[in-house]
């Protein structure tokens, strides 16, 4: 699917220019459906790791402050299983004390690394806004075959009509950049997602 492999080019994209914590925090808005101001106001107490639940199979993102919701409004649950290797490998790399925020840049900075991310790989940037991963997570949910109610629970929407908004705006953006790529920027950008699964923080963590 086009989105994913979007976003994981995003994400290589931006570990190879050693902002590994911009990156995860572009994968983590993407696959959990989060606000980027929810993903810049979290934790480390506020990242549940599987051991905590005895279980290998997910990570408990807690929101302190979520925008008004409806279900699940203080949980994200995590279960993608290369989202939670990479999860892990930043966690130990930088995680400090409970208290201190996991992703240490405001969002003004986080924007503009996104955005030369994005310039960087060809697509288009005009209608790309703050909600554009929270937005393209969902969109690729429902290519994926879920249902608006599932895309409800896992986006912690008030309603099936939100959500179906944000998948209808999200499907007419993926057209408008898929029209726009050339062969060969979409084949780079395959060739870039593919190497999500090899991430690693190596040596330096900078």
């Amino acid at each position: 699917p086009m989105l994913d492999q979007a976003c994981y080019a995003v994400v290589v994209l931006l570990w190879g220019l050693k902002r590994q914590p911009i990156a995860m925090c572009v994968l983590l808005c993407f696959v959990g459906l989060l606000r980027i101001g929810e993903a810049l106001g979290l934790t480390w107490a506020d990242l549940l790791v599987p051991e905590d639940h005895h279980s290998g199979q997910f990570v408990v993102i807690m929101l302190r402050n979520p925008k008004r919701a409806a279900i699940n409004v203080h949980k994200v649950f995590l279960t993608n299983p290369l989202v939670i290797s990479l999860f892990f490998a930043f966690k130990h790399a930088y995680q400090t004390f409970p208290e201190d925020r996991c992703f240490k840049f405001s969002y003004n900075t986080f924007a503009r690394h996104y955005q030369k991310a994005l310039v960087g790989l060809g697509l288009d940037t005009t209608h790309d806004k703050s909600h554009s991963l929270r937005r393209g997570g969902a969109t690729a949910l429902a290519l994926a075959g879920w249902s608006l109610a599932r895309i409800c629970e896992a986006g912690r929407w008030e309603s099936e009509k939100t959500a179906k908004l944000y998948v209808m705006r999200g499907e007419v953006l993926l057209i408008r950049a898929r029209t726009g790529l050339s062969a060969d920027q979409w084949k780079r950008l395959q060739s870039l997602a593919r190497l999500l699964p090899a991430l690693s923080f190596g040596g330096s963590c900078d």
